[in-house]
């Protein structure tokens, strides 16, 4: 299987902006008594975007083995969520 190294970026930053975006407007809205309080820090915000493009960058082209789908899988639904509460 072949993966598109651009279009990853892209829809990996999307995928960012959009938890983004869905944690600023509801979930730091309804959900601040539980601690996930609306606390925008550039500094980490910058740090969180340019940790998501390196763990991009690192997927290959070709998914070769389980190792590399694994990787690609954890990208999307472990280190980019966390992203947004760092």
């Amino acid at each position: 299987m072949y993966l598109n190294k651009k279009r990853n970026l892209v829809f990996g930053l999307l995928f960012k902006f959009l938890l983004d975006y869905s944690y600023f407007s509801i979930v730091s809205k309804y959900y601040s008594y539980q601690g996930f309080y609306l606390n925008i820090n550039p500094i980490n915000y910058f740090v969180s975007f340019l940790i998501v493009i390196l763990f991009l960058s690192i997927l290959s082209e070709k998914i070769k083995s389980v190792s590399d789908l694994f990787l690609s899988i954890a990208i999307f639904t472990v280190i980019i969520p966390i992203s947004t509460l760092f």
